[in-house]
């Protein structure tokens, strides 16, 4: 189950109206290494969002970077729940400087609009840690939805990365996007 963090904060809710639906998205952090891995793992985002380096990797090991990650005091980790159920988690690493280099997860409960207000909400939440400088992340060109959710969250894309991104034994461009709170009021 989600945890407070080093935020101090319990969650952050957010309401988004949508047609007849009115979705309650909520943000937490969390701790817990089983959720993280079950949100990673789900058929419907692990081999989406990883690259062929990943999905070579042992299963094991896997896991225990992910243990390794999620356990790291310094990062930060933001889980989307949608009307209480399990919807996503993004994943911060802590960089020098203030900066956290963000990875998205969500399941295929959350995406689209519902997807769009995690995103914010989850930024929102992120930035209340007065650490938190700005949001880094990276959109691969052949996943166009990722470039499509950073721009509808608030984020501003600001070049190409030097390194591609390979999946499926094709190199593909990567899109850099960051965010600051600056970015929020858009």
């Amino acid at each position: 189950m989600p945890v407070v963090g080093v935020l101090g904060l319990a969650c952050l809710t957010a309401t988004m109206a949508h047609r007849d639906m009115i979705p309650e998205i909520t943000i937490t952090e969390t701790r817990d290494v089983e959720t993280v891995w079950r949100i990673i793992t789900d058929r419907a985002v692990f081999a989406r969002v990883c690259d062929d380096e990943w999905l070579t990797k042992p299963i094991d090991e896997l896991r225990e970077i992910v243990r390794s990650i999620v356990e790291n005091p310094e990062n930060l980790i933001p889980l989307a729940l949608v009307d209480g159920q399990l919807a996503g988690c993004f994943i911060c690493y802590a960089q020098p400087a203030g900066v956290f280099e963000v990875h998205t997860f969500m399941l295929p409960s959350c995406r689209g609009a519902s997807a769009v207000v995690a995103g914010r909400a989850a930024m929102k939440f992120v930035f209340q840690n007065p650490d938190v400088k700005k949001l880094v992340s990276m959109c691969p060109v052949c996943l166009p939805e990722s470039h499509w959710f950073a721009r509808r969250c608030g984020w501003r894309t600001i070049g190409v990365a030097s390194k591609n991104w390979l999946k499926d034994g094709i190199d593909h461009v990567v899109m850099l996007v960051e965010a600051t709170k600056e970015d929020l009021c858009r």
